[in-house]
């Protein structure tokens, strides 16, 4: 078999197990570095329409209506909408490819002219269009009747890992882009500091799973997105905060669900403590979390891949 990025007869096999006991083989070129799964066949928009969410939720054990879900994303979409906030105007107008709940797009609309998503989750895109009055495909957007490069921003995020044949699906999303068009693109990144610095097993048993098809390295992200024609800018950002890496270093399971992970980290949230002690433990823990993540960052080692450029 020949590498799916650079067609070399390189692969070798460097893990043999993902999330949940699945027993599934994790390739990786060793002349370009891109890892996927060994390929197999699954009706992937079958799977996003019903099963993906009841089994992969924000809250460990529990399956969560899109109200839920949208509650929970909400509050940390500002930080997205940050880092392209002096790219955006009035007039532009945005899709979101896999916008789940709408939190990104909700968050987003203030900004710009029109919004628009695509989710194949049936009862997510209901209480998008439905709830928060945007419009929502739930097919891929070539059986849509958008029309060719009719947007000036197209957003992915946490949804490339999922794509069996990427380059395909960036060459076709480039034709719905204006010429200079946004592409704004997140994913899991591989150089994830619990792999690959505290090369924490059971976080890797939990991190390898069977909907990520494809797990990118900064520099293997560039290479995919450079040959259907997108210039940019990557950068790694840290989304978990510095107590969810020292839960997963000593206890080696997950917190309870996604909220806590990802929010300012608390040491004491007790109204019976003295508020000065309080109040300085928080700041300090607050502190070191900053810290923390921007040393991460420095090295390319949070959590999540950004990429944002344009179609040349």
């Amino acid at each position: 078999m020949n590498c799916y990025l650079c067609e070399k007869p390189n692969l070798k096999i460097i893990r043999t197990k993902l999330r949940h006991d699945i027993e599934r083989n994790v390739l990786q070129c060793q002349d370009c570095g891109i890892v996927y799964l060994e390929p197999q066949e699954k009706n992937l928009k079958e799977f996003y329409s019903k099963d993906y969410r009841n089994i992969y939720t924000p809250i460990i054990g529990k399956i969560v209506d899109s109200k839920e879900s949208f509650d929970i994303y909400l509050p940390y979409q500002q930080a997205r909408i940050d880092l392209i906030k002096e790219k955006l105007n009035p007039e532009m107008k945005a899709l979101d490819i896999g916008c789940s709940s709408g939190h990104f797009l909700y968050a987003l609309k203030p900004y710009v002219e029109e919004v628009t998503g695509i989710e194949f989750n049936k009862e997510n895109a209901e209480f998008v269009n439905k709830v928060l009055g945007i419009q929502v495909h739930t097919c891929p957007i070539e059986d849509t009747d958008i029309s060719m490069e009719h947007f000036d921003l197209i957003t992915a995020f946490q949804v490339l890992e999922h794509i069996d044949k990427p380059l395909e699906f960036l060459k076709t999303i480039s034709k719905y882009l204006k010429p200079g068009g946004l592409l704004y693109i997140e994913i899991p990144n591989i150089n994830d500091a619990l792999v690959s610095l505290y090369n924490v097993e059971p976080y890797c048993d939990f991190w390898f799973r069977e909907p990520h098809i494809f797990y990118y390295y900064p520099k293997t992200l560039y290479l995919i997105l450079e040959k259907p024609g997108f210039r940019g800018s990557i950068r790694t950002m840290q989304t978990y905060n510095f107590v969810n890496h020292i839960n997963w270093i000593l206890t080696g399971q997950p917190q309870k669900s996604i909220d806590i992970g990802m929010s300012k980290p608390v040491l004491i949230s007790s109204d019976s403590v003295n508020d000065e002690i309080k109040n300085e433990l928080n700041t300090f823990i607050k502190r070191v979390d900053e810290e923390y993540k921007m040393i991460l960052e420095k090295y390319n080692l949070g959590n999540a891949i950004v990429f944002i450029g344009k179609k040349i």
